[in-house]
């Protein structure tokens, strides 16, 4: 899987969380962030695979509409 940078709210569709938890998560440093020209968040796709993994054992393939295919 190529690894794309997701906006926050791709991320939480993806994990099934809300925006506000994901922004804690990266705000406490268990999900890694980067951050846009415009100083929004963007998350890897293989940083949030890989907390799926953390937290259930499983990582998921995410959902082709995050990517727009």
């Amino acid at each position: 899987m190529k690894d794309k940078l997701l906006t926050v709210a791709q991320a939480s569709e993806l994990e099934g969380v809300s925006t506000a938890s994901i922004r804690r998560w990266t705000d406490s440093g268990k999900l890694k962030t980067y951050r846009s020209a415009g100083n929004h968040r963007r998350i890897k796709t293989s940083d949030l695979m890989r907390l799926i993994d953390k937290e259930s054992n499983f990582v998921a393939d995410p959902p082709q509409s995050v990517f727009g295919k």
